[in-house]
């Protein structure tokens, strides 16, 4: 039954805001010690000239083996992180290797989805993009793959030893049709995504597939509302980042900006999907700026053009993916319109 102070509200109001209750600082607090904690060692390791190979990879494991975890067990979250580590070694510095690899992970996870496991694959595969990226340089793999698997066994520890494992509860097993579907359109938007992003925009053509992914995230029976959200939050946070780019000189400042927004989005994420993806952007465009020596507008302004042919892209595929249900199961296609 609908809260009826919600269904009093505004219709902007009610889209964007979800809930009322944000989540406890303790667990945020403790997602972003899973994720951040992994680079920051590394960095004071091995010296500021390892956070564009070394601290990158440290932060390319924590990431999607917390979130993983999150929805999934330990030992799904672990297969997915190397899985995709293991993808990510293949794919550095090798823009055609990409191509390859990007489209077979997305059918891996579509087959994962027919399981109940989309999200922690599509998590994994999120991570994986930055892998294309110029930056995170083939140097000694050996070193990195090992800091990627040390930062894994850490954010999965924490997530294990705090009680976070699916504590975001189990998700619904897709059909095997709709699986098929959506692997066979995640994978064609992968391949357009990298080939696009390599060759139209530049040092952050990766920005375009990770933005894609964020896109394509589940759930997707409320794939378009969620997508608008996302694209939203997205334009928002990049823009507030131009601004803080112009405003704010000292690298101490950007880097408690950094933390604290994600630390901020974890808990919103609840009350306002629009707000926390604002936040989560500014958090990721500042971890960005930081670890490439790029100016933080440049970075920015690249991630709203990447965001605009992502929503485009998104949007041809859901219009694909619509057509072929309707032509080869639309009841399923009216189930989920419903759902």
């Amino acid at each position: 039954m609908n809260d009826p102070k919600t269904s009093r509200q505004p219709v902007w109001q009610r889209w964007l805001f979800e809930g009322t209750q944000p989540t406890p600082w303790r667990f945020a607090a403790v997602g972003i010690a899973a994720i951040a904690i992994p680079p920051a060692v590394v960095v004071a390791t091995f010296g500021p000239d390892a956070v564009n190979s070394l601290g990158m990879a440290a932060f390319l494991a924590a990431m999607p083996a917390y979130f993983a975890a999150l929805y999934a067990g330990i030992a799904v979250s672990a297969l997915v992180t190397v899985v995709t580590g293991m993808a990510g070694l293949l794919s550095l510095g090798n823009p055609s290797m990409a191509l390859l690899v990007g489209p077979t992970l997305a059918i891996m996870a579509a087959i994962c989805g027919s399981y109940g496991l989309a999200r922690p694959a599509l998590q994994a595969l999120l991570a994986w993009t930055i892998f294309t990226s110029p930056f995170l340089q083939p140097n000694n793999p050996t070193l990195t793959f090992g800091v990627y698997l040390a930062a894994m066994v850490w954010s999965l520890g924490i997530a294990k030893l705090f009680g976070h494992t699916g504590a975001m509860g189990a998700e619904k097993p897709q059909s095997s049709g709709y699986a098929t579907v959506f692997g066979m359109l995640l994978a064609i938007g992968m391949l357009i995504s990298i080939g696009v992003g390599n060759r139209y925009f530049g040092a952050h053509g990766y920005w375009f597939p990770f933005t894609f992914v964020i896109v394509s995230l589940p759930p997707h029976a409320q794939l378009l509302d969620r997508s608008l959200k996302r694209v939203v939050g997205t334009l928002f946070g990049a823009i507030v980042v131009v601004g803080l780019g112009k405003l704010i000189e000292p690298t101490a400042v950007h880097v408690a900006v950094a933390v604290m927004s994600q630390l901020l989005a974890v808990r919103l994420m609840p009350v306002s999907y629009v707000g926390a993806t604002t936040l989560l952007t500014i958090g990721i465009l500042e971890t960005a700026a930081l670890s490439t020596a790029v100016a933080i507008d440049v970075v920015a302004f690249e991630r709203l053009g990447t965001v605009a042919a992502a929503a485009l892209l998104t949007a041809a595929l859901v219009a694909m993916g619509a057509l072929i249900f309707s032509l080869v199961a639309p009841e399923a296609l009216r189930s989920r319109r419903k759902s």
